[in-house]
């Protein structure tokens, strides 16, 4: 749910939460993604101007800057679990991306939106590039909880806010003309799985193609 929704918005926000629940990586460590690093200056510097329009709302942690596209899975020698990324399928997976790159994307950036427990820019796939993506990338329940909406994350609450505050302050936000962002390369990364918005770790990055 987006605070932007007429319908369907929010109450309020939901304060990040203060560990990492064990339940859910069972002693595993390493939990992988497929993302789009982000670096281009302009981009960097509105999600900076977004991170001080909000100030003391959000938590002090933030990860490198990134776009994720689908989600990979705990990095394990052998599969148990429905959540474990599978070594072979994704070795192979990994090699048709060197020898096969899908070409380069072209995103929009946008103005501020929010889920529940994240603010974020919004990004826009004019060219309709990323469900092809998603659909070479993804395990096939991936992003299981919510229809995927490409984003920039700008920031986890770290308190409860009620709606109407949290809306007023969305739409104050004044850098909000679009910015065109070319990704020439896709990033297979990985985090600790028992450390809170831990920072990512590149495991390989592919050259995305000119074509």
């Amino acid at each position: 749910m987006l605070f932007s929704d007429p319908l369907l918005a929010p109450s309020e926000t939901l304060p990040c939460p203060t560990h990492v629940p064990p339940e859910w990586h069972r002693g595993r460590q390493h939990y992988a993604v497929w993302l789009l690093e982000i670096e281009q200056d302009e981009v960097l510097q509105r999600l900076q101007q977004a991170r001080h329009h909000l100030g003391a709302w959000l938590t002090d942690s933030h990860r490198q800057a990134h776009i994720t596209l689908a989600i990979a899975g705990f990095l394990v020698e052998q599969t148990r679990l429905d959540d474990d990324a599978c070594p072979l399928q994704l070795a192979a997976l990994r090699q048709q991306l060197r020898e096969q790159p899908p070409r380069a994307i072209i995103l929009t950036l946008g103005g501020l939106d929010s889920f529940a427990s994240a603010a974020f820019l919004k990004v826009g796939d004019p060219q309709r590039q990323l469900p092809d993506l998603r659909q070479q990338l993804a395990r096939g329940d991936d992003f299981r909880d919510s229809p995927y909406l490409p984003h920039l994350t700008v920031g986890l609450y770290h308190q409860c806010l009620p709606a109407t505050e949290v809306q007023a302050r969305l739409r104050a936000f004044p850098h909000t003309q679009p910015l065109w962002l070319t990704c020439r390369s896709l990033s297979l990364c990985h985090y600790q799985a028992d450390e809170l918005q831990g920072p990512l770790h590149c495991i390989e990055r592919f050259s995305l193609s000119s074509r």
